[in-house]
């Protein structure tokens, strides 16, 4: 009978989320690193791919198809601090990915069929982790759609969904005519939205076929909608983010709804050049927001 695995991946090391993003064109993954186990896992095992730090949880799963060998020096170009000694690895072949929507830790954790898993015990143990088949039914349980082949659709951007994280240290840039200090408005909006809202937010990003890249300030799973935040209520920046929103909307097709987030309420004609495109507008209004759509009507 096949066993289950965990196989962790640090982004911080091996940067998984190019691999993913680089679709079609990303090296083939066919070998992985384990340290513990080597005559237990056997070809034909399950695995599930866990991405550990702070948007921990299952992003691809599939099956072994070589038992360990080497130790060997991994010579992957997705290293982002390459190993300095010879290690041990397995053959294996990713059958499905979640990157557009990853099975969070927190979903699993919840979960009590799950919630003595090693993974979740000693998130630093080294791989592979072992999972009972009471864990492994679990966690197949909750596991999303799983993303398209890019390789059947190669005309499909390729997408990333990342937890909303905390602003970086506001940094100074240099500019003509003195130094402008970021302060990342937007992001700390974004946060007390999220606050308000009690669940978590996502990012989602999309490497279009053409190679360029598109970012969505946030996703709601929960409601399916799309969120351009802007840090002023200016026809300048509304104007802007109804076109972000309309372009990320033709490239992501999740959403059901997509939404402007603003730091203050803005004028009724701006809320009607929203409403009138089909967009939804949520404002902050105190220490609470308000969300007005285009089935909302502005005038008495």
């Amino acid at each position: 009978m096949a066993s289950a695995w965990i196989l962790q991946a640090n982004p911080s090391k091996w940067d998984i989320f190019r691999w993913h993003e680089d679709g079609p064109d990303a090296e083939p993954l066919q070998r992985w690193t384990v340290a513990v186990h080597l005559k237990d896992i056997a070809v034909g095992d399950d695995f599930a791919l866990w991405v550990s730090g702070t948007e921990a949880g299952v992003y691809a799963t599939g099956r072994v198809t070589g038992p360990a060998t080497g130790p060997t020096l991994s010579t992957s170009s997705y290293w982002l601090q390459p190993p300095t000694a010879p290690a041990h690895s397995i053959g294996i072949e990713v059958t499905h990915t979640f990157f557009a929507a990853p099975l969070y830790r927190a979903v699993l954790q919840a979960d009590p069929a799950f919630a003595s898993a090693l993974i979740l015990r000693m998130p630093g143990a080294a791989n592979p982790l072992r999972l009972s088949a009471s864990q492994w039914a679990a966690l197949q349980a909750h596991l999303p759609a799983p993303d398209p082949d890019p390789t059947t659709q190669p005309s499909a951007p390729v997408l990333t969904s990342r937890l909303l994280s905390a602003p970086t240290t506001p940094s100074e840039v240099l500019l003509p005519g003195g130094t402008l200090t970021k302060t990342y408005d937007e992001q700390r909006l974004l946060l007390d939205y999220q606050r308000f809202l009690g669940r978590d937010l996502a990012v989602i990003s999309a490497k279009l076929p053409d190679g360029s890249r598109i970012v969505c300030d946030a996703y709601d799973r929960a409601t399916a909608t799309l969120i351009e935040a802007k840090a002023s209520s200016s026809r300048s920046d509304i104007r802007m983010a109804i076109g972000q929103l309309l372009d990320y909307r033709r490239h992501i097709d999740q959403p059901a709804h997509c939404a402007v987030l603003l730091p203050a309420r803005p004028s009724d004609d701006l809320l009607d050049l929203i409403t009138t495109v089909g967009l939804s507008v949520t404002y902050r209004q105190g220490m609470t927001f308000q969300t007005l759509s285009s089935a909302t009507s502005l005038h008495p």
